[in-house]
């Protein structure tokens, strides 16, 4: 199966992705995108259109058997990480306007 992930501080909830593929993401009334991380075969083609239509390109699909590009920064960042997932990875946190 093919996955998805959600960068929580690219993320500025417009809730396209949620139009996209409403299977996959929804924007919550506390104002946090839930989101599946796993996308099963039928849903693949509307996730992909989520990740066109994000205005702050903060959604990456991974497909099954394919890699995923990552600019040198990202890539660096990813790799120091401990790698640990908290409980709660597949929602975004909130954060005020002006990244205070």
């Amino acid at each position: 199966m093919s996955e998805v992930t959600v960068d929580a501080a690219k993320c500025a909830r417009f809730g396209f992705c949620e139009q996209e593929a409403p299977g996959i993401f929804e924007l919550r009334a506390d104002g946090r995108l839930g989101y599946k991380s796993t996308v099963p075969p039928e849903d693949i083609e509307a996730v992909a259109r989520a990740v066109k239509v994000c205005p702050a390109r903060a959604i990456r699909l991974n497909r099954a058997g394919s890699r995923v590009y990552m600019p040198p920064q990202q890539r660096e960042e990813a790799e120091g990480r401990s790698g640990k997932k908290e409980e709660l990875a597949n929602v975004t946190g909130l954060r005020q306007r002006g990244n205070r």
